[in-house]
């Protein structure tokens, strides 16, 4: 039974290699990924995986999507949309920003490293680097109306940044109100 399950583990994951859609210099060819609900769409190699997560916060519980795509080598980018009450986040920015990132640095017990601000559409943000005791981060953070966005690319300390980081950053597009 163990042999089965092993075989069948190993074959899914071949078929799901195989099914990535290759260029002919054998590098994965990229797609976007549009989430309208959420107002944007961002590019990777390959389809996201997301989940719901409700957590507790000071102004109550806050939803959010938060999307993973694995690199391999302890690598990934992550990305995440959370939707605050209408005018939370949007009357308080910069209060916003700092929040998610101080919380950013304490989720996990890192040092900030460096901090930028940047925007989108003109829309205020941060891109911040963070080192932590097994991993190093560049974040990007965007207060966009209702909507806190964090786009994340992770790496082992010690080892670059995935290869493709400024081009998952940089792909984060909005899609208007949503």
């Amino acid at each position: 039974m163990r042999a089965l399950a092993t075989s069948l583990l190993v074959g899914i994951a071949c078929v799901t290699l195989a099914a990535l859609p290759a260029l002919a210099d054998g590098t994965i060819a990229w797609s976007e990924y549009s989430y309208t609900a959420d107002g944007f769409a961002i590019s990777a190699p390959h389809l996201p995986v997301g989940k719901k997560l409700v957590a507790p916060t000071d102004v109550g519980p806050v939803t959010s999507q938060i999307y993973s795509v694995d690199l391999g080598s302890d690598n990934a980018f992550m990305f995440s949309s959370t939707h605050y009450d209408q005018g939370l986040v949007s009357s308080r920015a910069a209060d916003a920003l700092e929040g998610a990132k101080n919380g950013a640095v304490a989720n996990v017990h890192g040092t900030l490293v460096s901090q930028q601000h940047i925007s989108i559409d003109g829309n205020p943000g941060y891109e911040i680097v963070i080192t932590a005791s097994n991993y190093h981060v560049r974040e990007r953070i965007y207060v966009v109306g209702d909507y806190l966005y964090q786009l994340l690319a992770i790496a082992p300390v010690g080892a670059p940044l995935p290869k493709d980081a400024d081009k998952f950053l940089g792909s984060f597009r909005l899609l208007g109100k949503p």
